[in-house]
This record gives C-alpha cells, structure tokens and sequence, in this order.
C-alpha cells in the first residue's frame, strides 16, 4: 500500500495578540496529482479549524480532509486528553503530514478488498479499526515542534523525522512529469525487518538460557516457569513498544512481497509456509538424529547432573537449545503475520497452551529425558484433527478448551504413570 499524503505546514507563531496558522497543501493523495490552493489565515485558528474551514460534514470532494477532521473530533471524544489535541490546539508549531479523503478510501480498499464510495461509510470504515489505532494513524502524520513550508518539503527528499506517535519517518519526494509528491516511509524492508524479528526471537531465547543457568535450574518445572515467566515480560515490553497498538502489514509503505509470498505463495504443490515447516524439520530431525549436540540435549534434559558428571557440556547445551526454541518461535510468528496481515503481541497466547499439549500428545516426557521431533509433529498432526472434528460437530469453543484441559492432565498422568512403571 502506497498512499501519497498531503502536506499540511501548520506554523504557530506565539505573539502579544495571539498565534498565526498557515496552512499549504503540497501535492493530493491521488496519483493524478491534483492540487489545491492552500489555506492561509492569521488569528488563533487551530490546524482543526482549518481543515473544517470547507464545512466538516461528509461530501463528494475526494480532495478534502472530512474524514480526518471527523477522526480527531472522534478521538478526543473518547478521550479528551489524547495527544491529538495538539491538532486543535493552535499554539503548538507543528507540522502535519495529512491524508485527504481519497487516500483514505485506498486504505479501507487495500484493507478489506471493496472499494468505499461513501465517505460516512469509509469513516465508519477507519473507525472499525478502532480509536486506539485511528489515533495513533493520526500522529504518525504529525511532526510537532517543527515547521516545514511546501517548497521545503518538496525539497526534502531523504530526510528523518520524528513524529508525535513516537517512531521517525522518511520523507520521500516523487517527481514525475506533471507534479511531485510527498510521500512518508517508515522504513527498514521486508527482508531486514524479517530478520531483526528473528534476531529478537534468538536474543529472547538467550537470555532465557542465561537466567535458567544462573538460577540454577536443575527440574523441568522450574525451566518451565522460567521461560513461561519471561513470555509475559516479553509480550509486556511489546505492548508497551507498540503502546498497545495493533500493526497491520496494510498499513505498509513498502513492498510487503514477502509476507504475501508466504501467506498464500507456493512451490510446487506445496505452499511456502509448508515448505518453511519442512526445512526446519529437516535441520531439527537431522541435529537430534546425526550429532553430538542432539544426544546430549536428550542426556541434559533427563538428568543435567548425571550430564554433568558424564562430561556433557550442559551449559552450552543450554544455551543451544533456547536459541533454537526462540528462533523457532520467531520464525513461526512471522508466518502467523503474513497469513493473518496483522501483529499483535497478544496474538500468540492461545497458543501457548496447544504448543504444551501437542508436545505432550506426542511422547515427549515433561520429566526429561525421552522426546522425538518427528512424534511432536504427530502429536501437533493429531491436535489439529481434533480441532477440525470439533468444529465440524459444531462443539462449542468454551467446551474446547475444556477437552484440551482435560486431554492435557490425562496425558501428564499417564506420563507419569509410565515412568513410575519403569522405574520399578
């Protein structure tokens, strides 16, 4: 999605008499590079007030900013002390990167694949995402405590600001034929944002390993605990970073071809999501079977003492084991972006508890010791049509989660039952 966005310059100047506003349009959000004549007024008008200087209702100008101007009213509505009041405030300097009608319009399109004709209905469109994420649209196209007239901008090309939503942005100038545009990229690429995420997931599982070993940790409870204990730190330290916001790849400037080659992209007959899964099955299958390392997580796991003693290095196991699981679950979560076009750090909870039951289902023993990547893919196999047999029967989804209560502390005992059973 590419949405060319109107430059508004809103410069509040503090004077004995009060503030002066000028407002200029730089290029529409049309490709067709349509213009219009920029606002200019002296008094104590807010950027508000501009933009509703053409009246505020809903009309057939593809070119105004009615549905901005109907957001914030609606933000600071629900919350009067939403930093969006600096768009009425009229004595902050800012400047306002601000979407016209039309650009809104692309956006409900690329969002849910219809186009929108009415503007009550793409309003109602935008609002359905919701006034937490309407707000934070709305300040990423703010630049506060900055003033940056319309030949500047259109000379800008290149250059980083930072924005009233907390993040910075890059301003890039489009220059064709017949106008230039000014268009705001939060950029880092697809491929390279693809590997910080992963690059989180491996520092995750490190400093997991790192506190498992100098806790001293010897049970796979206290692992357990650990590891779960860190996951709410983790999705905390997201939603504080996203301030609670949810991220959708629509929202993108940049080419997003890779999340779309995964969510519905294939290789042979086969999708590329399956084809992800069956190479990191392979490298698992193959480290577990045919090295050293895989023998001695088997050995640590079920004793790391008797490891220990054995002259397994176990911390490095460690270390080797947590990197791989936050990898693992890294690269599982970029697949789960790309098929659902959206992130939140809340999204992966439901299943923490469907990841401990598919293990569990496929022998692996809580205790240690005894596990196979080949029977967890049964288990998760197995889970999977249980899942789609309760649906199919229509079982309700709060009786779901029952069964899977159920199923999970039948085979922990059973688990357990089996091993008092050897050890006798």
């Amino acid at each position: 999605m590419r949405l060319h966005r109107s430059l508004l310059t809103a410069i509040s100047v503090l004077a004995v008499g009060g503030t002066a506003l000028i407002g200029a349009p730089a290029a529409s959000a049309h490709s067709s590079g349509s213009h219009h004549s920029g606002h200019g007024s002296t008094g104590t008008r807010s950027l508000a007030a501009v933009l509703a200087s053409d009246g505020n209702t809903f009309d057939h100008n593809p070119y105004d900013y009615d549905i901005v101007t109907e957001a914030v009213l609606a933000v600071l509505a629900d919350d009067p002390t939403s930093p969006v009041a600096v768009l009425a405030d009229g004595k902050v300097a800012l400047t306002a990167f601000i979407p016209t009608d039309q650009a809104f319009r692309y956006l409900v399109h690329d969002l849910t694949g219809t186009w929108v004709k009415r503007e009550k209905d793409v309003f109602a469109a935008v609002a359905g995402l919701g006034l937490p994420t309407v707000e934070t649209v709305l300040l990423y196209h703010v630049v506060p405590g900055a003033t940056i007239t319309k030949k500047a901008a259109l000379k800008s090309d290149g250059a980083k600001l930072a924005t009233a939503q907390g993040g910075s942005v890059k301003v890039d100038v489009r220059r064709t034929w017949h106008h230039r545009s000014v268009t705001l990229i939060d950029k880092v690429g697809q491929g390279p944002a693809i590997l910080i995420g992963i690059s989180v997931g491996l520092i995750c599982g490190l400093i997991n390993s790192a506190l498992i070993i100098t806790s001293g940790a010897l049970t796979q409870a206290e692992s357990l605990f650990i590891t779960f204990g860190m996951s709410l730190v983790y999705g905390a330290v997201a939603l504080m970073y996203v301030q609670g916001v949810t991220q959708f790849l629509t929202y993108s400037t940049t080419d997003i071809s890779i999340f779309n080659a995964i969510n519905s992209g294939g290789i042979g007959f086969l999708s590329v999501s399956a084809v992800l899964f069956l190479a990191c099955l392979a490298v698992l299958y193959v480290i577990e079977r045919r090295t050293y390392l895989g023998r001695a997580v088997v050995l640590t796991g079920g004793n790391k003492v008797a490891a220990r003693l054995a002259g397994i290095p176990i911390t490095r196991t460690i270390v080797f084991i947590y990197a791989v699981s936050g990898v693992m679950s890294a690269i599982g979560a970029v697949v789960l972006v790309s098929r659902v076009t959206l992130a939140d750090p809340t999204m992966g909870t439901p299943y923490t508890t469907q990841a401990i039951l598919a293990v569990v289902v496929g022998g692996t023993a809580l205790m240690g010791g005894r596990g196979s990547v080949l029977w967890t893919v049964v288990g998760t196999l197995l889970l999977i049509l249980l899942n789609n047999c309760l649906n199919l029967l229509g079982v309700s989804t709060y009786i779901q989660f029952v069964l899977r209560g159920v199923i999970l502390i039948l085979a922990i005992w059973l688990d357990r039952v089996k091993q008092d059973l050897v050890s006798k």
